[in-house]
């Protein structure tokens, strides 16, 4: 699950999601607009508030060729 799918299934916005994770809202912005790759412990952090929903692979498709990245 992308980032974008999992703040849409939960009714969260940029805010939340910041509040969440400890970072800034424009970072997540930016994360969910692909307008930025997340760093290893930014992607934990995204992991972690999601109860693993959120999966490396649909994070960073590069690092982590599978099946469980973006497209389903």
């Amino acid at each position: 699950m992308t980032l974008q799918e999992w703040m849409t299934a939960n009714g969260f916005n940029d805010s939340k999601v910041a509040e969440l994770t400890g970072l800034h809202r424009t970072s997540v912005w930016k994360l969910r607009k692909g307008k930025r790759r997340p760093e290893p412990d930014v992607m934990d952090k995204l992991v972690l508030v999601s109860d693993g929903a959120i999966t490396r692979p649909a994070l960073r498709p590069d690092l982590y060729p599978s099946s469980e990245g973006r497209a389903a």
